[in-house]
C-alpha cells in the first residue's frame, strides 16, 4: 500500500492549478511601490530641472564670488556611484546641504563671519555673505592679523594700518586664521576704555598689551594699567576723575603712567 501511495501523490500534485503571478494583488502592489520609489528617487537625484545651475552671491567685497562658487559646487555635489568603471554624481537642489555649504565656506575663508544660504526652486542657490570687519590689529610674536569684535583673527590687509590700535600678546603657541585668540571680555574692556578716552579727552589707544594687568598705550605717550578681573567700570571712573580733576591737560605731556588696578585708589606718575 505504501508503494502505491508514492505513485499516486505526484500525479495529484501535477493536477493542481498553478496560480498566475500577474493575477496576484500583492504583485501589483509591490510593483507599484517599486515604480513610485524609483520615480521619486530619480526626480530627487537626477531630474535635470532640479540640478543646481545658478549660484547667486551678495554681500562679499574682499572675496571673489567665483572663489565662493567653487566651494558651493564642491559642497553640493553628491557621488551616487564612484568606481573605476562608473561615476555618477548629482547636484540636486533637494539633497544639497545648506549646513555643509556654510561649514565649508567658513572653514575656507577666515574673512567671512557669517553665511546665509537659501534655496530658490528649482535650480538656484542664494548666498548672503557677511565679511569680518577689523576692530584692531593683533600681533603675537612676529605674526600680525586683523582681529574683529569677536576676538577672531583673519587676513591682514595693507591699508590704513597706521590709524588702528594694535593688540600685542606674547605666547609660544601658534595661531591660525579664523581662530579666536582674544576673549570677548578683553574686547569689551578695550571698547569701553577707548570710548571713554575719545569722548572725554580726545585721546586714542595706540596699543593694548594683553597681559595681567592690561596695559593701554595712549596717543599722548602715557600708559594706563587695568585689572581685567576686577570692576572695569569702577577703574574707568577713577581714570576719568584723575584726568579731569588731578592731571590738567597741559601736564599730560609729562605723564608716564596711571595705575588703576588697585582697589582703594589710583596712582600716577
Amino acid at each position: 500500500m505504501a508503494h502505491r501511495g508514492k505513485k499516486i501523490k505526484p500525479k495529484i500534485n501535477h493536477l493542481r492549478k498553478r496560480q498566475n503571478i500577474l493575477k496576484m494583488p500583492v504583485f501589483w502592489i509591490v510593483l507599484g511601490i517599486f515604480i513610485l520609489v524609483t520615480g521619486v528617487g530619480y526626480g530627487l537625484f537626477f531630474y535635470e530641472k532640479f540640478q543646481v545651475k545658478n549660484i547667486e552671491i551678495s554681500g562679499n567685497a574682499k572675496i571673489k564670488s567665483e572663489d565662493i562658487k567653487g566651494i558651493v559646487l564642491t559642497s553640493i555635489e553628491k557621488k551616487i556611484i564612484s568606481s573605476k568603471l562608473i561615476k555618477i554624481a548629482s547636484k540636486s537642489i533637494f539633497i544639497s546641504s545648506k549646513h555643509k555649504i556654510v561649514e565649508n565656506i567658513l572653514r575656507e575663508f577666515s574673512d567671512i563671519q557669517k553665511v546665509s544660504v537659501n534655496k530658490d526652486m528649482p535650480d538656484t542657490m542664494r548666498l548672503q555673505i557677511t565679511e569680518r570687519q577689523p576692530l584692531a590689529i593683533f600681533c603675537q610674536n612676529k605674526d600680525c592679523f586683523f582681529i574683529d569684535d569677536e576676538g577672531i583673527i583673519f587676513n591682514l590687509e595693507e591699508n590704513n594700518l597706521e590709524t588702528m590700535t594694535v593688540f600685542r600678546k606674547q605666547s609660544s603657541q601658534e595661531v591660525q586664521l579664523g581662530e579666536k585668540v582674544v576673549d570677548e571680555n578683553i574686547i569689551d574692556i578695550f571698547s569701553k576704555v577707548q570710548k571713554s578716552l575719545r569722548e572725554n579727552f580726545e585721546i586714542d589707544i595706540r596699543e593694548m598689551i594683553i597681559a595681567n594687568p592690561l596695559i593701554f598705550k595712549t596717543s599722548e605717550n602715557f600708559d594706563i594699567y587695568f585689572d581685567s578681573e576686577k570692576d572695569v567700570d569702577l577703574q574707568i571712573t577713577k581714570m576719568n576723575a584723575l584726568l579731569k580733576n588731578e592731571i590738567p591737560e597741559n601736564d599730560r605731556k609729562n605723564l608716564d603712567y596711571i595705575y588703576l588696578q588697585y582697589k582703594d585708589r589710583a596712582y600716577y606718575k
